[in-house]
């Protein structure tokens, strides 16, 4: 795969001592990334691997034809979640960016983008669809990837990425103002070839000649082997996660562990300040509080993690715990609501992926429950 120009490389891989760049004009990531994990480049991605197109399609797929109307979106391929990562030389690591998957259909100066479940996202992303003619210079493509939105740290998030998301029709200043960068990771078809029947590795050395590196179209990097680095570099980076994909493995819709998700997770001793239930007295989830100095500081709800006899057990608990008052940053009581802050007795281990920029913890689930007060839970 060819190495990206100066200041535009945009993925961690081949999780070399370098930053893990921000689009043209953005803010670097700086990381730390093991020596032993570096410079692995695909020996067996280059340009000749590259599938040549030129001649008659002989992959042809007619929904992918693009001379002619899409029926249909593409159904995308999903991985499956995997615990850590691992070191075996038949598998290729890409970076998880903490983004929005999106499947475009780009050519004639055009590009349709549909979301992971198959709705039109064009209208939603204009600066995209621009960035890909420019990307493809007129060829035809479909793609996969992730739209992502950076802070001003250059790092992704996912709350500027939603906020992004949820403007229906962005005009220009709100385009300027949050603007967005698509991270291809591979390629479905090419000027009417459909190429999801061939190989990974010949997959992505075509798209790495197909498409153009531009402020708003990246390739995200790939990497052989050495998974456990490459995990845990991507986890002191403070980045989403990592992609396992097998090598010479083909692209089939739907849910297939031939791709693999390692999320790492970050892991907090929190207290528990309060729950709420719904109006049949069952368990919905736990409010979370830490101390911000003397300050006992609201983190947010955990509702995932305890069976059903659990979740009888914590009721029973929580209604002999005296009331309190909430922690600092709590929600208002909304209609319909049944919640109750109590003395923070009760302390819980939790993993979740992020803080949001609120304090948040963002996709928390319950590990474990720590008997006592803890006056060391603190806020991260």
């Amino acid at each position: 795969m060819r190495a990206a120009p100066a200041g535009d490389a945009m993925a961690v891989g081949p999780l070399g001592q370098r930053a893990v760049g921000a689009p043209r004009g953005g803010h670097p990531v700086r990381t730390s990334m093991p020596q032993r994990a570096s410079r692995q480049r695909l020996p067996c991605i280059g340009p000749s691997t590259a599938l040549s197109l030129r001649g008659p399609a002989t992959a042809r797929a007619s929904c992918y034809a693009m001379r002619t109307p899409l029926a249909e979106p593409p159904t995308p391929m999903e991985p499956v979640p995997w615990p850590s990562g691992f070191d075996d030389p038949g598998w290729l690591w890409q970076l998880k960016w903490d983004g929005v998957r999106c499947l475009a259909v780009a050519g004639d100066r055009q590009a349709r983008l549909w979301s992971r479940r198959g709705l039109p996202r064009a209208a939603r992303y204009p600066d995209v669809v621009r960035a890909l003619a420019d990307a493809l210079d007129g060829r035809e493509a479909v793609l996969d990837g992730e739209l992502v939105a950076l802070d001003t740290e250059g790092r992704p998030s996912f709350h500027l990425t939603m906020r992004r998301a949820a403007m229906e029709r962005p005009g220009p200043a709100e385009v300027a103002a949050l603007p967005l960068f698509y991270a291809v990771f591979d390629l479905l078809a090419l000027d009417g070839h459909d190429l999801r029947g061939f190989p990974l590795e010949a997959r992505l050395a075509t798209l790495s000649t197909a498409l153009r590196r531009t402020s708003g179209v990246h390739i995200v990097d790939t990497t052989a082997g050495g998974g456990a680095a490459f995990v845990a570099a991507v986890a002191a980076a403070g980045m989403e996660g990592a992609v396992a994909k097998r090598a010479g493995s083909h692209y089939r819709a739907g849910p297939s562990s031939e791709w693999r998700k390692v999320k790492p997770r970050r892991v907090l001793l929190a207290l528990v300040a309060g729950h709420r239930s719904t109006g049949a007295g069952r368990l919905r989830s736990l409010s979370m509080a830490a101390y911000a100095g003397n300050v006992l500081t609201y983190l947010g709800e955990v509702g995932a993690g305890w069976s059903e006899a659990v979740a009888a057990r914590l009721c029973a608990h929580l209604r002999a715990l005296p009331p309190a008052p909430p922690p600092v940053g709590a929600p208002p009581a909304r209609a319909g609501d049944i919640r109750r802050w109590v003395r923070p007795e009760l302390a819980l281990r939790v993993a979740y992926a992020e803080r949001t920029p609120s304090g948040l913890l963002r996709s928390a689930v319950l590990l474990d429950f720590v008997p006592g007060a803890h006056p060391e839970a603190r806020v991260p």
